[in-house]
């Protein structure tokens, strides 16, 4: 794992059914006080050739996508909860 504060996370899989596995998470200001957009890129290593491309492919690289976007889907519900209470506890101007 990497940081780059304040906009960047990158992970690289150390073990795991693929070569390799690296991801990126940025963050960049969207203009509006502390609003962000999160961008994510991932790649998927394969060895074994085309057996093993085919495999990474097919098998792999959908359950992984699945599973970030199912992470990234619940962080989204998470802020946008907290990000609520915060308000309401914010008083009037």
């Amino acid at each position: 794992m990497r940081f780059e504060p304040p906009e960047r996370i990158c992970f690289c899989l150390l073990a795991g059914p693929v070569p390799h596995v690296l991801e990126e998470f940025v963050l960049a200001p969207t203009g509006e006080g502390a609003t962000s957009t999160l961008t994510y890129r991932g790649e998927l290593g394969a060895d074994l050739w085309v057996l093993g491309r085919i495999y990474g492919a097919r098998i792999v690289r959908p359950v992984w996508e699945a599973a970030v976007r199912s992470t990234l889907d619940r962080a989204k519900i998470a802020v946008g909860q907290r990000g609520a209470a915060h308000r309401r506890r914010k008083p009037s101007s």
